[in-house]
């Protein structure tokens, strides 16, 4: 008998490395890494769309399985695409970007906006050294006076083949984010 043993799944590390804008007390970096204080990214207010954040993994050849966007309660995207970058020193740069799909997000009118909607999606992303998250207007609410979108945290999931490419466990496990919901599926729309 043959025995086979699957990559354990890590939390991938990576940095933001742009932003097409941020709230100053709510700065793109908040993502980079997460613990019960973490605030978040937030858009300027009044901001143009779409807004775009870019990610870049620790680890060049990553392969991302899973992707977890854990969105803000009441500054909420109505749409956020993916596009992955393989290679390059930039985004900019990257011989081949990929179009994943797109994750759209509940007006959260139902919770009052009290909860946070956590987006859990597989993706197949093999030798990705970029994410690139085109996030879209938000849904207007009464507690978002200034048309922000925000973002509490964001996970790429899967098999680094570097050390400093993961993430141990405890530090994403052991924090709060608050609840969730949104079951895990797959991304919506063409770009295969």
């Amino acid at each position: 008998v043959v025995k086979f043993r699957l990559p354990t799944m890590n939390k991938l590390a990576f940095s933001v490395v742009s932003s097409s804008g941020e709230e100053s007390d709510y700065p793109a970096r908040e993502l980079n890494k997460h613990s019960a204080e973490t605030r978040g990214w937030q858009s300027p207010r009044f901001c143009s769309y779409p807004q775009t954040l870019i990610l870049q993994l620790h680890d060049p050849n990553a392969t991302i399985n899973q992707l977890q966007i854990l969105s803000h309660q009441s500054k909420i995207p109505t749409k956020i695409e993916v596009v992955i970058g393989r290679g390059g020193s930039s985004f900019a740069n990257c011989p081949e970007v990929k179009r994943l799909g797109y994750i759209s997000l509940d007006s959260n009118e139902r919770s009052n906006y009290q909860a946070r909607e956590l987006k859990s999606v597989h993706v197949n992303a093999d030798r990705t050294s970029f994410v690139k998250l085109v996030v879209h207007r938000c849904h207007v609410n009464k507690l978002n006076a200034y048309n922000q979108v925000g973002l509490i945290a964001v996970n790429c999931l899967g098999v680094s083949t570097t050390v400093a490419g993961n993430v141990p466990v405890e530090s994403y496990r052991s924090a709060a984010h608050g609840p969730s919901g949104g079951p895990a599926g797959a991304l919506g729309g063409p770009g295969g």
